[in-house]
């Protein structure tokens, strides 16, 4: 079925968006997918390394739409791509740990848009980069043990701006909160049980709900609600009726139901309480 417009090119699923124009792309260990709504058929972007305009790697971890219509495809192995859907060209930026303006890890695990259409980037071995569409150029922020202002860890799979403008970011050594105006970190305690801090260190997805709640998965110790009213955390687990302790992706439905999906199913939490 390698070219059958109506199967996705691979069954393992890695990341997920639905585009302004209703396009459903899915990135898959396979491949790049966009998913017609009207015609139910796919279209495929595969890897072809000999294709300097082409994905670079199959894996596709995170995506990302831009103000300009641009998808941003995050890869395993690959770097970061931006595809134009209307060519099906990609621009690869490559890795080069050596340049300070150039993308630092080629392992791209979390992709946010800000509202100011720069591109918050979640590597795996080398922290968060900012890429700045003005100069087509990256910064970047790695953990410091020697600064306690510094990013937590370096492996960051989850990333979110919330409403207010506050980038969370979450690694696997802790959340991290990014100040803009002093460009420097504050982080949230990790405590089993209290109310200002999170249940694990290992942080795997983030999402804002819209009532403005923030919902921070973590690898093993189930999801933690952030009150924006009161700056607390609630904490719901195994023992809270969860299938399963590992959160890897968050969302909400119309009904303002969140969908929590774990590493032994899916959970159903009723957003109002």
């Amino acid at each position: 079925h390698a070219n059958d417009p109506s199967r996705i090119s691979h069954t393992a699923i890695l990341s997920f968006l639905e585009a302004r124009d209703g396009t459903i792309w899915v990135g898959t260990e396979g491949g790049l997918n966009a998913f017609n709504p009207d015609t139910g058929r796919f279209t495929r972007y595969l890897s072809d390394p000999s294709n300097p305009q082409a994905l670079q790697a199959n894996p596709v971890l995170a995506l990302e739409e831009d103000a300009d219509g641009q998808l941003w495809v995050g890869t395993w192995a690959g770097g970061l791509h931006r595809l134009d859907p209307a060519t099906g060209i990609f621009t690869r930026y490559r890795a080069d740990p050596t340049d300070p303006l150039a993308l630092s890890d080629a392992f791209i695990w979390a992709l946010t848009r800000a509202r100011d259409n720069s591109l918050w980037i979640g590597t795996e071995n080398r922290g968060l980069s900012r890429y700045h569409p003005e100069t087509d150029t990256f910064s970047h922020y790695v953990h410091n043990p020697q600064s306690q202002n510094s990013v937590a860890g370096n492996y960051i799979p989850a990333l979110l701006e919330d409403r207010s403008g506050r980038l969370w970011v979450g690694s696997f050594a802790g959340l991290s909160i990014f100040h803009p105006d002093t460009e420097q970190f504050s982080h949230v305690p990790v405590s089993t049980g209290a109310a200002d801090a999170i249940s694990h260190h290992q942080v795997r997805s983030l999402f804002e709900d819209s009532s403005g709640r923030v919902w921070v998965g973590t690898q093993p110790r189930g999801v933690n609600i952030w009150n924006p009213d009161t700056g607390t955390f609630t904490n719901l687990d195994v023992g809270d009726g969860l299938p399963s302790s590992n959160i890897s992706s968050i969302v909400e439905d119309d009904t303002g139901a969140v969908w929590l999906a774990t590493a032994s199913g899916l959970a159903r939490v009723d957003g109002h309480t």
